[in-house]
């Protein structure tokens, strides 16, 4: 793609995507991320509201984001990226 993106640009790419097999809808239907909530509740501090600071974004966010991550990092460990 050269110059600017197209208005309907990302939606072609994202159906392409999903017809070749996109490995995060696959991860998205094979793991229940939603049942960890009260799980993640119960084990990550939240800070305290009333200090006026910016809402975290939402733990079961933060669990996908990890569990993406984690195949990479393991990768960029052995190959000595950090």
């Amino acid at each position: 793609m050269t110059g600017q993106a197209g208005f309907w640009d990302l939606e072609n790419s994202l159906e392409a995507l999903s017809a070749e097999g996109d490995p995060l809808e696959k991860l998205d239907r094979t793991v229940p991320f939603e049942q960890f909530h009260p799980l993640l509740l119960k084990v990550v501090r939240r800070s305290d509201p009333s200090k006026g600071r910016r809402p975290g974004s939402g733990l079961v966010l933060k669990f996908r984001m990890l569990a993406i991550n984690h195949p990479f990092l393991k990768r960029h460990r052995r190959i000595g990226f950090f």
